[in-house]
């Protein structure tokens, strides 16, 4: 009678926190998933549930907790992850952090042997060194990360527009080591605790911002022609 009792509290304790169902959902994506590492794979979800709820209940939604989820992730770091994800090796003196909402991102110059990073259609070769090219590496935050559809999302973006629209430049998700799109490391937050990040590396076009130039009518012109395209296409 007392383990019948006890039995009864816990699944009533279970049924009123939500956690009955949340684990129930969880397991039922993981078997139509079946990923090659299921209990990572199911914690990283519950993670994400709880996650969802944190934003659920904040008056600011997930934008609080993008900020507590952004990355810490130094240059030495991005230096490593460029060369164990991506095969790139950073031209000494190059690499610098970029400014981020709730995201690390580092622009740096590298060389590599993969051809397929060096596509001419990215048009991030360096005009004044030999063999290096431009590139943009994104850690992303551990709202995002939890959400691989949600970048997914914006690689399919990157590729409709570079398909679809002529004439107008558009980077893309390079391709890692192991042929992923998106690759994954762990990274500590600001409070110490290590998440699983997703990480990202992109060919960067040199060029100007809009607000360092002047904007003339040609240049306006121009910015409605590439918009309509890509509005349209």
């Amino acid at each position: 009678m007392a383990w019948s009792s006890a039995a009864a509290d816990a699944t009533a304790y279970l049924s009123e926190h939500g956690i009955a169902d949340a684990v129930h959902a969880s397991l039922a994506a993981i078997i139509a998933e079946r990923p090659t590492d299921p209990i990572t794979a199911l914690g990283e979800k519950l993670v994400a549930m709880s996650l969802a709820k944190q934003a659920a209940d904040s008056p600011l939604g997930d934008e609080e907790l993008r900020k507590v989820e952004k990355p810490i992730a130094s240059q030495v770091r991005a230096k490593w992850l460029a060369k164990e994800l991506f095969g790139l090796s950073i031209v000494d003196g190059t690499i610098k952090d970029l400014d981020s909402y709730d995201d690390r991102n580092f622009y740096f110059r590298a060389t590599t042997q993969r051809a397929e990073l060096c596509d001419a259609a990215d048009g991030h070769a360096v005009a004044d060194e030999g063999g290096a090219f431009h590139f943009v590496l994104k850690v992303h935050n551990g709202v995002e990360s939890l959400n691989t559809g949600f970048i997914e999302c914006q690689n399919l973006a990157m590729e409709a527009v570079r398909a679809k629209c002529e004439g107008v430049w558009c980077p893309r998700p390079l391709p890692s080591v192991e042929g992923w799109r998106i690759s994954y490391a762990e990274q500590p937050l600001a409070n110490k605790t290590v998440r699983r990040h997703a990480v990202r590396c992109l060919p960067f076009k040199p060029g100007k911002l809009l607000g360092d130039v002047v904007a003339d009518a040609a240049l306006l012109a121009e910015i409605g022609r590439v918009c309509a395209k890509v509005t349209h296409s």
